[in-house]
């Protein structure tokens, strides 16, 4: 089975070594390997197993480790190809603060003025560790409509971020921050500015979204060459049907992350994995911490990918 599709005349990986893991921001690693997990010499040894079964992409963010880790992979086996993640702290910014900084008060937007009560009471069948993202604290204020005009991109900002994954990545994820925001707030305006500025640094941009049924139709109206979306076996928005949907719609390649819904999943990657290739994605992004998982994991995905 061929690793590679074709993505704007490049190889594009179907199956793809995601990077948080790596990262020391996201989850608690098993204590014994608390403090080696973010360390370059165990990245490499992890995406040189991942190779060896099959791999092929390599999901990064501007951490020197794991950018490092993957400039040793590369030189070793050219046929790899990076993706990169410059979302963190790459300059959103509301008020002249980071966009993230304002959480509690854009999901009160979303449930008070954006959000349909059809959308409101899916969103309260969600299992309770989803649901709880749409929580905000009692008398938290909306954004007024002003606010949400005045979001911005420092452009400068995120360029610093795209500067080390030159001559590293093919593709560049552009996020939204926040939940999706710029979708549902119809500031596609900012998505534009960084297309032209991804592409102008020579990278093919990938939109990333984590509402699915919210922000793929949106994304469809933009120069994106791929997506990037959150789904699992064991989580769709808004519903199963609603994201599959756009998933089969899209008319571009999809590609799943946190396809093990976090590690909720590990008791059923065969399952997992065959739900995401039954489904239409094009591609999985799978998330690893030792050459046992990987094994075990990247095993499995080649038989779908």
């Amino acid at each position: 089975m061929s690793n590679f599709i074709k993505v704007e005349g490049k190889k594009y990986p179907t199956i793809i070594l995601g990077g948080d893991r790596f990262l020391g921001w996201f989850g608690k690693p098993p204590e014994h390997l608390k403090n080696v997990i973010t360390t370059e010499s165990y990245i490499t040894s992890i995406m040189e197993k991942c190779y060896q079964l099959g791999v092929r992409g390599f999901d990064m963010s501007v951490k020197k480790e794991v950018i490092n880790s993957f400039k040793t992979i590369k030189k070793k086996h050219p046929d790899t190809v990076g993706i990169g993640n410059p979302n963190m702290d790459a300059g959103y910014e509301l008020n002249g603060k980071p966009l993230c900084e304002f959480g509690p008060r854009i999901i009160a937007t979303y449930m008070n003025d954006f959000f349909s009560k059809e959308l409101k009471e899916k969103i309260k069948n969600l299992p309770p560790d989803r649901k709880k993202w749409f929580e905000y604290p009692k008398g938290t204020k909306p954004l007024t409509q002003k606010e949400i005009d005045s979001i911005t991109i420092d452009l400068n900002k995120y360029q610093k971020k795209l500067n080390p994954l030159k001559g590293v990545c093919d593709f560049i994820l552009i996020s939204e921050c926040q939940l999706d925001c710029l979708s549902i707030f119809d500031r596609l305006d900012i998505h534009e500015k960084l297309i032209k500025l991804v592409r102008d640094n020579g990278f093919i941009p990938i939109g990333l979204s984590e509402l699915t049924s919210i922000s793929l139709p949106k994304y469809k109206k933009l120069d994106y060459a791929a997506y990037w979306t959150w789904v699992s076996k064991g989580f769709q928005f808004e519903d199963k049907k609603t994201a599959l949907k756009e998933i089969s719609k899209a008319g571009k390649p999809v590609t799943s992350f946190k396809s093990l819904s976090g590690g909720r999943l590990i008791d059923d990657i065969d399952g997992a994995i065959k739900f995401l290739k039954d489904s239409g994605l094009s591609a999985v992004n799978l998330g690893v911490e030792t050459e046992g998982q990987a094994e075990q994991t990247f095993t499995i995905a080649n038989k779908y990918f």
